[in-house]
């Protein structure tokens, strides 16, 4: 289910902001790149640009 890996993704990088120590900030900023996408799931419209802006994000 495509709600259920994207909820697991999400929970591994809270894992990984709190192993690097992140501030508060970056988690929330975490939490809602993911939520957009979860919003996107919803109303099954997904694009590949979507998930790359998500990534994008996380990464920098």
């Amino acid at each position: 289910d495509a709600v259920t890996g994207e909820l697991s993704k999400l929970l591994n990088e809270i894992k990984i902001c709190r192993d690097k120590d992140c501030s508060f900030e970056e988690l929330c900023q975490t939490i809602s790149s993911h939520s957009q996408s979860m919003e996107s799931f919803g109303s099954g419209r997904l694009s590949d640009e979507d998930r790359n802006g998500t990534l994008t994000r996380i990464n920098k």
